[in-house]
């Protein structure tokens, strides 16, 4: 068996090719796609697009997220707990805890477990369910945060960082978050709190709370931001982008992202859905994997880290 990259995560068996969350066209042809969730590093339509033929795993609400209208072909839509089978191999997958739709994917190809963790949670959050570790062979895990320095403070500690900054400014507060994920979490603490005025979302983050709420999570009682700047009295959250990551925020602005937590400033808070550094040792150590590719973000550190710290055997993928 071989895990490399290849426009996608590949996992291949003889002749046998499994792509993962690709991003870009690969040299080859894949026999399944699998895409563990709706962020756009994590998928491309047009590549999804070049193999109509080929069978494409992902979740439903992943499918209502990137695929609303359902032009693309031979899409298998599935739950957590969901076992597909093919000839030469199955798939289970699991929820992965991370934004609305993520999936863990579990590989058992002959006599071996492969797990693809995508991003994932293990943090217990007001909205999702925190990700289960999966037991495995060899384990492909992400690695966004897989640095010591990204080490999160408790989700308790992180949500009263953030009603504090804004408490005094409740009004012309500005808390920005991904739009899929940070923001939803965002619009759930907002509402729910006691701080005595509605959240105000931003109308594209609006159209991800609803897929939210379809698939039944709560987010409580919130505004969908106006362009007429009187009507918008109250915190507001908006969408997230490099733009705003590469500028200094006002007293009035918040920035939520995991990032925060290797730059320390005040109005940078580590509010983040993705694992830290300590809660990827944690799965990495529980799966009991014999195997480990790391992926994405801080891959090559992580893996030296985990042969030299652990003595695991560990593989960085580009």
């Amino acid at each position: 068996m071989e895990v490399y990259y290849d426009g996608g995560v590949v996992v291949q068996q003889e002749s046998f090719k499994i792509l993962l969350d690709p991003r870009r066209i690969p040299s080859f042809k894949p026999d399944v796609v699998v895409i563990s969730h709706a962020h756009r590093d994590h998928y491309n339509l047009k590549v999804l697009r070049s193999f109509p033929e080929v069978p494409k795993i992902m979740s439903h609400a992943t499918r209502h997220l990137i695929d609303k209208r359902k032009i693309l072909k031979n899409v298998i839509e599935v739950s957590p707990g969901d076992q597909v089978d093919f000839h030469n191999f199955s798939t289970k997958v699991y929820n992965a805890g991370h934004v609305l739709g993520s999936l863990q994917v579990e590989l058992v190809i002959g006599n071996k477990r492969v797990v693809f963790t995508g991003d994932f949670n293990l943090q217990a959050r007001i909205i999702l369910r925190p990700a289960e570790i999966i037991k495995s062979d060899i384990l492909i895990i992400e690695a966004t945060y897989g640095h010591p320095r990204y080490k999160f403070p408790s989700r308790v500690s992180v949500y009263r960082q953030i009603l504090e900054l804004i408490k005094n400014n409740l009004e012309e507060a500005t808390i920005f978050g991904r739009h899929l994920g940070t923001a939803q979490e965002l619009t759930a603490l907002l509402a729910f709190s006691k701080i005595g005025v509605l959240p105000i979302v931003h109308p594209y983050i609006a159209k991800v709370n609803k897929i939210y709420e379809m698939y039944g999570e709560n987010l409580g009682t919130y505004r969908v931001y106006q362009y007429e700047k009187s009507s918008n009295n109250g915190p507001v959250i908006m969408p997230l982008t490099g733009k705003i990551m590469r500028r200094e925020p006002n007293s009035q602005s918040v920035v939520c992202t995991g990032w925060a937590a290797g730059i320390g400033k005040r109005n940078y808070v580590p509010l983040s859905s993705h694992a830290d550094f300590e809660q990827i040792i944690q799965y990495i150590i529980e799966s009991s994997a014999e195997k480990i590719y790391t992926v994405y973000g801080f891959s090559d550190f992580l893996a030296n880290f985990l042969k030299h710290e652990y003595g695991i055997d560990a593989e960085s993928i580009q």
